[in-house]
């Protein structure tokens, strides 16, 4: 019974140990299609996969990292008031649209506008920085049309949009990685 225990044991850690730059390799060479990151220079795993080659691999516990190329990551400042077709009525969203444009002209922070609408934390919605790849594409192309401080409409199969942009674009730097776990 001892014998089975210990075996029990040293099986279980063995299972319990992060896999082996070998056993990594050969994981990413068996998977068919394994999903692609982004990781952003303000992600704690940027330092970790900023200093090493393409196609190596970082192995964090179970998690296994394979970096596939460097870029910067395009990130535009702006603030969005989303009318919700499913919340208000098109008289509502009429009204709601053309109020807020109207008070954001006079000098109201676009974030006293938002918490008219919205009850809770959604005035965090005033100051958005986003990756331009995880944007519509309608958004993006509205936001680069547009100068800083400009406030528009964005009206889409989604919704109304009331956005404010805060500032240019700027690049972050960001890893692309291959992810698995072991």
């Amino acid at each position: 019974m001892r014998k089975l225990f210990l075996l029990f044991i040293v099986s279980l850690s063995t299972y319990a140990q992060e896999p082996t730059q070998e056993q990594a390799q050969e994981a990413f060479r068996a998977s068919e299609n394994p999903p692609k990151l982004t990781i952003p220079e303000n992600d704690a795993m940027f330092a970790d996969l900023m200093n090493v080659k393409m196609g190596d691999i970082v192995i964090k516990g179970s998690r296994m990292y394979k970096v596939a190329g460097y870029e910067d990551d395009i990130i535009h400042r702006y603030g969005s008031l989303f009318l919700n077709p499913k919340i208000w009525s098109g008289d509502e969203i009429t009204k709601y649209k053309e109020a807020a444009i109207a008070e954001y002209k006079k000098g109201t922070p676009f974030q006293t506008i938002i918490e008219q609408y919205y009850t809770g934390d959604q005035k965090r919605m005033a100051n958005l920085e986003t990756a331009e790849r995880s944007l519509m594409d309608d958004i993006i192309a509205a936001l680069k049309a547009h100068k800083a401080g400009d406030v528009f409409l964005l009206e889409n199969s989604v919704g109304t949009y009331v956005i404010v942009k805060n500032g240019e674009p700027y690049k972050k730097k960001a890893v692309q990685v291959l992810y698995l776990r072991y």
